[in-house]
């Protein structure tokens, strides 16, 4: 590199990387990118010195070291910003990030807070501890960023070719929305149809069950009833048994003494006369 050109500060290297895959059928060309930015955060410029004495700049070099220190600060408040937003709760209106209030922070917003991974790489050393705290805060702050990155995928080709594959892809989301393609989905209807269709015939023999049962608790009861019934009947067929030998024991002491009757009245030669006693 020239020497009578030196590089920028705060200048970020970037690079951009493309992967293409073939053309399809319909000749349309899918398209992953990927950019990497990298840059060299100098130190901040003391431009009046200090306990470590300073830069004493002038001139060119004065306005320079002024444009790194307003970028760093404004790298700083960005940082600080972003820290903070990742603990906001859900529905709360987003809070303003500074990115245009430097040309440093501009170029990584996307490094910083959008579609990317980000390392920081801090460099130490105990000969200077207040630096050394400085930059320890400054990547602390910076750990609590948390970016989600996805695949940049673009698609290339004629505009009716693209045309008719982003109307193919709308069918194909359309009918996945609507579960009529993706064999899940569709697995996961009949599965739900199956539970519904066991949920009801669950209930209905729920509904049987409960019924059956009220019918074996009321042919319980009837055959209690008959039984106590029945009790009843065999102790008054008792009581009727007893009777019925008692009215025998009568009936024979009548006709016995009928017979005796009978026969006195022969012995005296007086017409018999055939008597009938009656218990009831």
């Amino acid at each position: 590199m020239n020497s009578s050109f030196p590089p920028l500060p705060l200048s970020p290297y970037t690079c951009t990387v493309e992967r293409s895959s073939e053309p399809t059928s319909g000749g349309v060309t899918r398209v992953m990118r990927s950019r990497l930015n990298l840059i060299d955060l100098a130190g901040s410029e003391r431009v009046k010195g200090g306990a470590i004495g300073g830069a004493q700049a002038q001139g060119e070099h004065f306005k320079e070291a002024v444009s790194i220190n307003k970028a760093l600060t404004t790298l700083g408040r960005v940082i600080t910003q972003l820290s903070e937003s990742q603990h906001i709760k859900k529905g709360s209106a987003p809070q303003h990030v500074p990115y245009r209030d430097s040309k440093l922070t501009f170029l990584l917003q996307d490094s910083l807070g959008g579609n990317a991974k980000t390392t920081i790489v801090a460099n130490v050393s105990p000969a200077c501890p207040e630096e050394t705290a400085s930059t320890l805060k400054f990547v602390q702050r910076a750990k609590c960023i948390r970016n989600r990155a996805t695949i940049n995928l673009d698609y290339r080709g004629n505009v009716q070719l693209l045309q008719k594959e982003i109307a193919r892809l709308n069918g194909e989301l359309e009918a996945l929305r609507k579960g009529f393609t993706d064999p899940a989905i569709q697995e996961a209807n009949q599965l739900k149809e199956s539970l519904l269709e066991k949920e009801k015939l669950h209930s209905e023999l729920l509904l049987k069950f409960n019924s059956m049962a009220a019918e074996g608790t009321r042919l319980k009861r009837e055959r209690q009833r008959l039984e106590d019934k029945l009790a009843s009947s065999q102790s008054h067929g008792g009581i009727m048994e007893v009777l019925t030998r008692r009215l025998v024991m009568k009936v024979e002491i009548a006709e016995a003494a009928n017979e005796a009757a009978k026969s006195t009245w022969q012995q005296l030669h007086i017409p018999y006369f055939n008597l009938t006693f009656s218990f009831f």
